[in-house]
């Protein structure tokens, strides 16, 4: 199993980070479920980074769980073009395959959950995140970018 997956299904933590990162919190309902959801999706997506074989488009929807993947159905292009909320399911995958950032841990509340992003690269994408967040049943997020984790 990879680093980042172990981090995926270590206990629901934050670990410190001594680099840059990016923390995402999300305010919902029902926080397990929603962070659960997210974590669903995350250990496909980076099994797959780690292996180094990324299956194709067709595949991933094979994988996906169906609550993630039903929204794309039946989207068109000009929906996409006109609500930035949204996504096309093929410009998501690929953009997740080159995210820039990896999983670092996580932590749930009641209403809310948080999760510590290693970044990678200096050009990253966060948004593929963001709406896998909306989807899992976030009601509203904030993105903070750290250069170096405060202790």
């Amino acid at each position: 199993m990879n680093d980042e997956r172990q981090r995926i299904d270590s206990e629901p933590r934050e670990k410190r980070l001594s680099g840059p990162s990016i923390r995402v919190t999300a305010k919902c309902a029902d926080a397990t479920t929603s962070l659960s959801r997210v974590k669903e999706v995350m250990r496909l997506i980076a099994t797959a980074s780690d292996s180094g074989l990324w299956p194709s488009d067709d595949e991933w929807l094979q994988g996906l769980p169906a609550w993630f993947t039903g929204p794309f159905q039946g989207r068109t292009i000009e929906q996409v073009l006109q609500d930035d909320s949204l996504w096309d399911y093929g410009s998501w995958l690929d953009t997740m395959r080159q995210r820039g950032w990896r999983w670092w841990g996580a932590s749930c509340h009641e209403t809310y959950w948080s999760v510590l992003l290693l970044r990678e690269e200096d050009v990253y994408s966060i948004e593929p995140l963001v709406y896998l967040a909306r989807q899992s049943g976030a009601s509203s997020l904030e993105v903070t970018e750290n250069s170096v984790d405060a202790p």
